[in-house]
């Protein structure tokens, strides 16, 4: 049997406030008064029969117990005169009705987190995102408020973590936060480790493999411009030094063969 708002209030210094026999209950929003110790009497008299005591909060909250009832059973506690209803703070949860002190609100482990107050459950954080205070720093996070995105040029490729790894050198994430994987960089491309993006290859340069940390100047006699897997050669009459963006014209009175890199004097 449940009885809710019930009161255990002792009577000129005698006590005796509530009497259980044979009987098994669930006292709501106990309260108790004038007799909170064994002078008086105990608040519940227990006489074979079981009883708990709980608030009338649901899952997500916790009542603000005080006070502790004296009963003629220490097996029993009861928490008493319990104020309202309290939701639980962001970075814990509880699911449990009728809890009596934020004890119940447990902390999220290590990879969840309840953004908000109130939470019945903790929510994994997904791969691409880790746990988190809100702090500026990664650390191994107990009752995190928050999944957070990895910054771009990082990723996390598993749920529940508290971290995110930079992304290796010759990959990005795209450009994009909350990266799972970060991508091969093409051909033409180069980055550098916990890249965000892959950068074209500057005039002059190329670079014919994916996954590259680096772009190649093009030999003398050779040119080419941005984002180039290859080197063009220079035509005849025409020249170019190591890395070169383009070629340059000889002189007159002066040719070259094609991918040179130095004009000679017609004969």
């Amino acid at each position: 049997t449940s009885y809710t708002s019930c009161s255990a209030t002792g009577q000129y210094g005698q006590g005796g406030g509530m009497y259980l026999y044979e009987s098994t209950a669930t006292l709501i929003d106990l309260a108790a008064q004038d007799n909170h110790d064994s002078l008086g009497g105990p608040d519940i008299h227990n006489d074979g029969g079981s009883f708990t005591c709980a608030t009338s909060c649901t899952v997500g909250q916790y009542g603000d117990c005080q006070d502790e009832a004296y009963t003629s059973d220490a097996l029993y506690k009861c928490y008493v005169n319990c104020g309202g209803c309290h939701d639980c703070p962001a970075g814990t949860s509880n699911d449990e009705v009728g809890s009596t002190t934020n004890s119940s609100c447990q902390a999220c482990p290590t990879g969840f987190a309840s953004t908000s107050s109130g939470a019945t459950s903790c929510t994994s954080c997904e791969a691409g995102r880790f746990a988190t205070d809100d702090g500026p720093d990664y650390i191994v996070v107990t009752k995190a408020t928050d999944c957070s995105a990895c910054p771009a040029g990082s990723h996390q490729p598993t749920a529940t973590s508290v971290y995110c790894a930079p992304c290796d050198a010759g990959k990005s994430s795209n450009g994009t936060a909350g990266a799972a994987a970060c991508t091969t960089c093409p051909a033409g491309t180069a980055s550098s480790t916990g890249s965000a993006t892959c950068t074209p290859c500057a005039p002059g340069y190329h670079q014919p493999a994916q996954g590259s940390d680096t772009c190649i100047p093009c030999a003398a006699g050779y040119f080419t411009g941005a984002g180039a897997t290859e080197c063009q050669p220079c035509s005849a009459g025409t020249v170019s030094a190591t890395g070169a963006a383009a070629c340059t014209l000889c002189d007159a009175g002066k040719s070259s063969a094609a991918a040179s890199d130095a004009c000679a004097m017609c004969p």
